[in-house]
């Protein structure tokens, strides 16, 4: 867009600036704050999200295009930065779980068995792997988008893709051959209500 970028560059036009921010702000605050709840919890998800739009305020002239890619970007970058100490919660939790000797399965439903197999695989996964299909299974994203979210090039979306994806199915096979050796076949479920 370099209309925008020459408007936005001259003196006296933060009117302009202000406008398309708040166009961008209006149109990708829902979808941005959607990412970043599927990924942590609600109060770390709203500060990414501040932190996503006051960097796209101070990038302003340098964006062009798709500003949703973008945003996603800078939002996954924002989340990296809280992980830290989501893994030391997460470490808790699960001590916490284990002190507490047991975990409540179920007896009569396949397909809460099923959802526990997915995720319980999908946990197991590395965090770029989980990452990868989020972007395509949850944000709907295609090859080419996602790899701008990541940064990187389409073709080496495609292969981390296909990676994570053969990964996730030998982790289910092995969480649902402990479980029931029919539930082994991932495309049968319908995993991103599952994991969510």
């Amino acid at each position: 867009m370099p209309d925008h970028k020459r408007v936005m560059g001259t003196p006296g036009t933060s009117e302009s600036r202000e406008r398309r921010f708040t166009e961008i702000f209006v149109e990708c605050y829902g979808p941005v704050l959607a990412f970043a709840r599927r990924r942590v919890d609600d109060d770390l998800a709203q500060d990414a999200v501040a932190d996503t739009f006051m960097t796209a305020w101070r990038h302003l002239d340098e964006l062009s295009g798709e500003p949703l890619h973008w945003l996603y970007r800078v939002a996954n970058h924002a989340i990296a930065n809280q992980r830290r100490g989501l893994a030391r919660r997460q470490r808790l939790n699960d001590r916490m779980r284990l002190l507490a000797g047991h975990e409540q399965e179920p007896d009569h439903a396949e397909a809460i068995v099923e959802t526990r197999s997915l995720t319980v695989a999908f946990t197991a996964l590395s965090e770029r792997d989980r990452e990868v299909l989020r972007l395509v299974n949850w944000e709907g994203l295609d090859t080419a988008a996602a790899a701008s979210v990541l940064g990187c090039a389409p073709s080496t979306f495609k292969v981390r893709l296909y990676r994570a994806r053969r990964r996730l199915s030998r982790r289910l096979a092995e969480e649902s051959g402990r479980q029931d050796p029919s539930l082994a076949q991932p495309a049968s479920l319908g995993w991103k209500e599952s994991l969510q």
